[in-house]
């Protein structure tokens, strides 16, 4: 009897610990706590938070074959608990793979299983599989109201990199019609020779009018399109919860502990993050605004994260779509400092697609073609690394991206310089 509840002691401790590890976006660490406890005991629970883990923080549609064919054999496990609360999530996440992955319509009675969970049972859903794609991720989202505020922000962003019309004078049309019903009337009580030149001077004005009304439906659609827009510290905001998503979801790929070193972690300083415009974006055509405060947002960005420990440099870099908070794109490096021949930041001409871009906004803004600043970091083997950090050019462009990326290049330069044995210049 002792032996057994040692077993399932061992076992809670476990999973408690996966838990703690999946919250906190260490998803491999939590994929090794659940395989743990599910060695000590059989659990729904732990097969379905495996499964979780496993897809580390993407969504399924971005998992290779291997990867799915375990989570579905983990899932398929934790539906053999029926009528449990892992039984149920195991059956929605099997929708959502059957949907983003398999591309096959999920069952239909979905909203009844939905039903029967608590946003305490659907938060490992939420947080932790990326932003799938398909009826069944749609349907999650609708039961915890959390596809308005995605539909609200991908709206938001759109309208901000959308261009208001210019103002209408006022609404011609109306006394256009005015006029025309006026000269109908007239055309009526006369009844004579000169009632049909009336009748169709009034016509013409009629269609005068309706050629006006036409043009001022089209501008409240063009209106509605492009505001009312979110504000320049909206989307900052937007910004630096998507960074803190990405800090937490590279972490378990860099397979490093992100605190620092003082605090018992891997890391010398904070995680370092550098944001650029990618030269396209893979999802939307490329927008470029320039905010009120001068700075300039994109609708899709180039991310590079910075992991600088004792002896490596480790980087994540991604494409993040900006309107949805998604990753398109992302791959991981690991460098020994030894290995780095140089860090260079050097300016070359931008390129058409980001030209087109910046034009498409404001063409005054981009009357002359700017130069992009690329941060390039090489190795012994010839590899390179390369992100843009902003722009420069004649003097009416500012191209300050709305990122403080100088303290981070000034961290990462100086690391680097620390562990080749070179000494900082006087003054700074």
């Amino acid at each position: 009897m002792s032996g057994t509840t040692d077993q399932l002691d061992t076992m809670t401790d476990h999973f408690g610990s996966g838990l703690r590890a999946l919250q906190e976006g260490r998803y491999s660490t939590a994929a090794e706590e659940f395989r743990t406890a599910l060695s000590t005991g059989g659990s729904g629970a732990a097969h379905f938070h495996l499964a979780v883990a496993l897809l580390h923080g993407r969504a399924p549609g971005n998992a290779g074959p291997e990867r799915i064919r375990l989570v579905e054999e983990h899932l398929a496990r934790a539906l053999e608990y029926a009528g449990t609360t892992a039984a149920l999530q195991a059956q929605i996440l099997s929708a959502i793979i059957q949907d983003d992955y398999h591309h096959t319509a999920p069952s239909p009675d979905l909203t009844r299983v939905l039903s029967r969970l608590t946003m305490d049972d659907l938060w490992p859903l939420l947080n932790h599989i990326g932003t799938p794609t398909g009826a069944a991720w749609q349907a999650l989202c609708q039961r915890v109201g959390r596809i308005d505020d995605l539909s609200a922000r991908a709206e938001a962003v759109q309208r901000y990199f959308t261009p208001a019309p210019t103002p209408r004078g006022g609404n011609r049309y109306a006394v256009l019609f005015a006029f025309a019903g006026l000269l109908a009337i007239l055309a009526l009580v006369l009844f004579n020779a000169a009632s049909f030149l009336i009748a169709v001077l009034a016509l013409w004005i009629t269609k005068q009018g309706a050629e006006d009304l036409r043009e001022h439906q089209r501008y409240r659609r063009h209106y509605a399109a492009a505001e009312p827009k979110p504000s320049d510290e909206e989307m900052d905001a937007w910004l630096d919860d998507d960074i803190s998503t990405l800090v937490s979801r590279a972490s378990t790929r860099v397979l490093l502990d992100t605190r620092l070193k003082s605090r018992g972690g891997d890391l010398i300083h904070p995680v370092q993050a550098i944001v650029g415009l990618p030269d396209v974006a893979l999802r939307a055509p490329l927008r470029i605004r320039r905010g009120h405060d001068t700075l300039i947002r994109a609708n899709s960005y180039e991310i590079l994260l910075v992991f600088l420990t004792d002896t490596l440099l480790c980087t994540y870099h991604c494409q993040l779509d900006f309107r949805t908070g998604d990753i398109t794109v992302d791959q991981t490096t690991e460098w020994h400092y030894a290995d780095i021949v140089s860090t260079k930041l050097a300016a070359y001409p931008v390129p058409s697609s980001l030209m087109n871009a910046l034009r498409h906004q404001d063409r005054e803004f981009a009357r002359e073609t700017p130069l992009e600043q690329i941060l390039t970091i090489a190795n012994t083997n010839g590899e390179t690394l390369s992100v843009g950090t902003g722009f420069t050019g004649h003097a009416d462009f500012r191209g300050e991206i709305a990122w403080p990326n100088p303290p981070a290049l000034t961290v990462i330069r100086r690391m680097i310089r620390e562990h080749h044995g070179i000494s900082e210049p006087k003054g700074e």
